[in-house]
């Protein structure tokens, strides 16, 4: 499905000139291709995974079958990993995926789902990505009196491993105070111990989730009514919650009800909820955001605020390795096609499609791209352009028909004007309404690449390892080896070594121990200087309306409200 985004503001001229020099970077939601909901974070290997319930199948009622991964290193540029389970496809018993959640150990990747209202099963892998095997090929917990179970919805597991390897399950749902649970996990994370205490939450709707900083345990939930992200604290992770406040007030352009998952990456805190903003309100058709959250000096939760400018870029990009073309910060109009685990292309893209990486460091300059391409119609060309979709033209490429949607070519073409840091965009262009073609990788080539080993990474195997260069390693077999970790670092040496994941430990964390890839040098890593962050560029969010501000608070709820920004108007004269 295209999502068009229309912003109806009135806005007077010399508001348009003022916005037109400010920087900005308007990055909520953060995925805009497709409606997704319900995000479940995950800190892995130097990345953020972002487990999402997927609301394309939607109508009039929930009809939630399939999820929805993404990740990234930076926190602005996404890589949409496609469906990653699918209920109907990958259990033998369940019929719906509501909300899920995902956790770690060994290497392991187990992700618990709800089958509607109705049980929670669990399923694992040996990628974040997948595939995903049902071990048990029943549900894990059923609505059971005896195990203090029995609650109106069975859905919405939030899964935490504490720092001694004892994990836990939050879950439940329903109208009232009743209705949440914790349950012991068993040390295989596929069997349950005990049964679950009820956990008194003032106000408290769905949406159960648990986290730890300080040595103090949270359980943050969704609210009825007021839709707020209210929670607790405690010294136990299963009981002696105390209520202490809201941690995210309801977010402009929502309705219905909010699910968010609280995690912490380099040092910084953020908290992943969801909208309605990209469909105007429409109750089944949600978009993912992030914003920051902090601690105040008492050790609680600061209140958060949502934004449209979401959060500051954590690094810059290196556009001398594979970079999958479905690592995104904004577009307008493309569409992702899944074709296995992890293997996932921007497709049926028309005259006029875009989207866009914020923040190359091209350091020296490049001089030509390659794309990995194909095409079973009158094929193209590929614009690419700096900071927006009508800026500076860099080179154009022409695709021609290739013989089919997944026959795949690679072509080469000069660009010029790409040193230093630059956002670019890549703008599809051709004649008629039907689809042109189709961008599996591309990749820049000259001066700037100081990583003699960085093209070992233009194989055609479209693996999905390192799920942000897809194959940064330095050797030429194109590796994917099935451990998790074939090139998931996120260091610039091209390597694939084992060690860059010794955060496969049991302590409970999913933070990766924070230094996986946390550093501040300037090799490539995952440094938290925070100086990529990107938003200098002023051009097009990535809900497709080509723009973007920083929003205008709305003191009533304490949040930036999405539809108010002027420089969305903006672009949207300029580019409709």
């Amino acid at each position: 499905m295209r999502l068009q985004l229309r912003f109806l503001l009135l806005i007077s001229f010399s508001t348009i000139i003022t916005c037109v020099a400010m920087p900005s970077m308007a990055d909520n939601p953060i995925i805009s291709h497709e409606y997704t909901a319900d995000p479940n974070a995950m800190v892995y290997d130097g990345r953020v995974y972002i487990y999402c319930s997927n609301d394309e199948s939607n109508r009039d009622s929930y009809n939630l079958i399939e999820y929805t991964l993404i990740s990234s290193d930076d926190l602005v540029n996404w890589r949409d990993h496609g469906e990653v389970f699918n209920s109907q496809k990958d259990t033998s018993w369940a019929t719906q995926a509501y909300a899920p959640t995902v956790v770690e150990r060994d290497d392991k990747f187990y992700l618990y789902f709800p089958n509607s209202g109705n049980n929670i099963g669990v399923a694992v892998a040996d990628k974040p990505d997948g595939p995903f095997v049902d071990p048990l090929n029943r549900p894990l917990i059923e609505k059971s009196a005896a195990l203090n179970t029995q609650v109106e919805w069975l859905f919405d597991p939030g899964a935490f491993i504490d720092d001694d390897g004892k994990a836990y399950l939050a879950f439940g749902g329903g109208p009232g105070n009743t209705d949440a649970r914790i349950i012991r996990l068993g040390d295989d994370l596929t069997s349950i111990v005990g049964t679950a205490v009820t956990v008194n939450a003032p106000g408290y709707f769905e949406a159960p989730f648990i986290h730890k900083h300080d040595g103090k345990y949270f359980f943050s939930y969704s609210t009825d009514g007021a839709i707020t992200i209210d929670y607790m604290t405690s010294d136990n992770p299963m009981t002696g919650w105390v209520h202490q406040g809201t941690a995210l007030p309801q977010p402009p352009n929502n309705n219905n009800n909010n699910h968010a998952s609280i995690f912490e990456f380099q040092g910084e805190w953020y908290i992943a909820y969801h909208n309605r903003v990209i469909s105007g309100e429409a109750t089944y058709k949600r978009s993912v955001n992030l914003d920051k959250i902090s601690y105040g000096a008492d050790g609680n939760l600061q209140t958060a605020k949502c934004t449209t400018e979401g959060v500051k870029q954590l690094k810059y990009g290196n556009p001398y390795t594979r970079v999958e073309a479905e690592t995104i910060d904004r577009e307008k109009g493309i569409e992702t096609i899944t074709t296995g685990p992890g293997e996932v292309y921007v497709g049926e893209l028309q005259n006029g499609d875009w989207f866009q990486f914020t923040g190359f460091d091209f350091k020296g300059g490049a001089t030509s791209v390659e794309f990995q391409v194909a095409s079973s119609g009158s094929g193209g060309a590929i614009e690419i352009h700096v900071d927006n979709p009508n800026g500076a033209l860099a080179g154009t490429c022409e695709v021609e028909n290739t013989g089919g949607w997944e026959n795949w070519k690679s072509i080469t073409c000069p660009v010029s004007g790409l040193s230093d840091v630059k956002t670019v965009v890549f703008k599809v262009t051709g004649s008629g309404n039907d689809s042109l073609l189709n961008i599996d990788w591309y990749r820049f080539i000259g001066d700037g690449d100081t990583d003699s080993d960085s093209e070992s990474d233009s194989d055609d195997d479209s693996d999905s390892d390192s799920y942000s260069d897809a194959d940064s390693d330095a050797d030429s077999d194109g590796d994917s080896d099935g451990d998790g970790d074939s090139d998931a670092d996120s260091d610039s040496d091209s390597d694939s070594d084992s060690d860059s994941d010794t955060d496969s430990d049991s302590d409970g964390d999913s933070d990766a121990d924070g230094d996986s890839d946390s550093d501040g040098d300037a090799d490539g890593d995952s440094d938290s200087d925070g100086d990529a962050d990107g938003d200098g560029d002023g051009d097009g969010d990535k809900d497709g309306s080509d723009a973007d501000d920083t929003g205008t608070d709305d003191e009533s709820c304490g949040c930036a409200v999405p539809g108010n920004s002027p420089m969305k108007n903006l672009f949207s004269i300029l580019f409709q």
